[in-house]
């Protein structure tokens, strides 16, 4: 029994560019075993944000096909895409996207209303108190500072339970303080719930010890499974 929960098969991407195609990513195949840790390295502009929005379900492939938990995820409807992305996919961003308009309870439940989640208070609880922010649940965005937000938005993005967590340049916002709080509280959450993670960074020791790393380079992906040193 496999043990992946994304596959890449003969995955390539292209722009048109005038009227030339232009390849962002050449024809790869790579796999992600469930409950790992992985990051995604190379320089800006090299494709690392374009691999992680085709994994998610958010831009199509131009070859290729992408599986999540063994569904071709481009050939089901907009409906049971949006389904995924709502019920089993979390999403951190690196400016936050927090509502300003909201404090942090609201910040957080909001995937739960949007995706007709029931609210679990106990697991909410268990969330704001591992991620610090206890103290500051009615507070509003613009009253934190931005270790505190990326910390809302994590709480977020674990809110609805998730079974992969996809982290665009986490850390970018932050100082190293900061940085060495929210590394560790992921590397917690892979630990403590299971949950997949994928981290696209620019900063090769940002994760100390990940199961596999994914680097881009002229558009080319090569995959490292640090363990077994392939």
């Amino acid at each position: 029994m496999t043990n992946e929960i994304i596959k890449c098969d003969m995955v390539s991407k292209s722009y048109l560019d005038g009227k030339k195609d232009r390849n962002v990513l050449n024809s790869f195949s790579v796999s992600i075993e469930k409950g790992t840790v992985n990051t995604i390295l190379g320089e800006s502009g090299s494709g690392k944000t374009t691999f992680l929005s085709m994994i998610e379900g958010i831009e199509k492939p131009t070859f290729g096909k992408i599986f999540y938990d063994g569904k071709d995820i481009y050939s089901l409807t907009e409906k049971q895409q949006a389904k995924i992305r709502g019920k089993e996919f979390g999403i951190i961003f690196q400016d936050f996207n927090l509502i300003n308009e909201l404090n942090v309870m609201d910040n957080i439940k909001l995937p739960l209303v949007i995706n007709h989640i029931k609210f679990d208070e106990e697991y909410y609880n268990e969330l704001i108190e591992r991620m610090n922010l206890d103290r500051v649940e009615n507070s509003y965005p613009d009253e934190l500072s931005g270790g505190e937000k990326q910390r809302v938005a994590i709480a977020r993005a674990m809110i609805v339970r998730p079974k992969i967590l996809f982290a665009d340049e986490p850390t970018g916002n932050l100082d190293n303080r900061n940085t060495g709080e929210i590394v560790s509280l992921l590397c917690d959450i892979n630990k403590k719930y299971g949950t997949t993670l994928l981290i696209v960074t620019h900063d090769k020791e940002l994760i100390k010890k990940p199961d596999s790393i994914i680097t881009i380079r002229d558009g080319n992906l090569k995959k490292k499974d640090v363990l077994s040193n392939v």
